[in-house]
């Protein structure tokens, strides 16, 4: 008992050691929301995916869409709504090529589409998609979200050779070096906080799907774009609260997203029961009980 809690007084002090270069900004009472839909692919029905884009439009809150590429590809139907939702408030991130698991029917931590490919075939497939997106809408991502929250060191050397500087993945995802690439992670799913009262400040990297909607054609979720619509309008009226995309965040520059921290956050949530719904300057929602002496 008394090593886990010597272990965890050494993460706080790693914590702090990580948070000196953040802004008097992150570290007051205030709350950020990020809100990344992942897996854009405009196949099949696409009415929940526009569903969910012009809800964020109508709404004027940011949002950043992960977009797999190869899916995209010369289908109007599924560019038509991103095209009309482009601005400030509205960024396009790049989810991978094809969203391909390689080891089809492995367990779902194992499942990735870049992970262990060399540096050179990483590249091609992120470039490829950047192509895409540049030809389709314009645009020239500078987030990259990979599939099933799974990378390696190439992946980061691939991505910033495709110039490509920010990466957004499972915080509890570490295997990787990640030198000096801007890292602002994914903290929790959309039904970890849809009916939370008691959010702290702190910064919110919210992901979620079209399946995590009964729109959607979720078949284990009570969820439904109206608890969305209630969210954000709830989360919209409240003080002390702002949303932002991942690219405008990173581009502040008055937060600390270096891999260093990431590291410290990592060890932090390794520790049973951690609570790491969002980021706040202690990168700590909740201590877990046990370690709270």
């Amino acid at each position: 008992m008394r090593q886990d809690i010597y272990k965890c007084f050494a993460v706080i002090l790693t914590l702090l050691a990580a948070g000196t270069q953040c802004s008097a900004q992150e570290q007051e009472d205030s709350r950020i929301f990020v809100f990344r839909y992942d897996d854009y692919h405009g196949i099949a029905d696409l009415t929940a995916q526009e569903a969910v884009v012009s809800l964020f439009r109508d709404k004027g809150i940011p949002l950043t869409v992960s977009v797999i590429a190869a899916r995209l590809r010369n289908n109007a139907e599924a560019i038509n709504p991103l095209v009309s939702s482009l601005g400030p408030r509205f960024e396009v991130a790049l989810h991978g090529w094809d969203h391909y698991d390689r080891f089809d029917g492995a367990a779902r931590t194992d499942a990735t589409e870049f992970a262990g490919l060399p540096v050179d075939e990483q590249y091609n497939r992120i470039a490829k998609g950047v192509s895409v997106l540049k030809e389709h809408l314009g645009v020239a991502p500078t987030t990259f979200a990979p599939p099933f929250n799974t990378y390696d060191s190439n992946t980061v050397v691939a991505l910033q050779k495709a110039g490509i500087g920010i990466l957004s993945a499972d915080i509890r995802r570490h295997e990787a070096e990640h030198g000096d690439i801007i890292c602002v992670p994914q903290t929790c799913l959309l039904h970890d906080i849809v009916n939370a009262t008691d959010l702290d400040s702190g910064l919110y990297v919210v992901v979620f799907h079209e399946h995590d909607f009964v729109e959607g054609g979720g078949r284990h979720t009570s969820l439904t774009l109206k608890d969305l619509d209630s969210l954000l309008t709830r989360l919209s009226a409240e003080p002390d609260t702002d949303f932002s995309t991942i690219a405008a965040l990173a581009e502040q520059r008055n937060h600390d997203f270096s891999a260093t921290r990431l590291q410290a956050a990592q060890a932090l949530a390794a520790y049973p029961g951690t609570r790491l719904f969002s980021c706040p300057a202690r990168w700590v929602r909740r201590i877990p009980a046990t370690y709270e002496t």
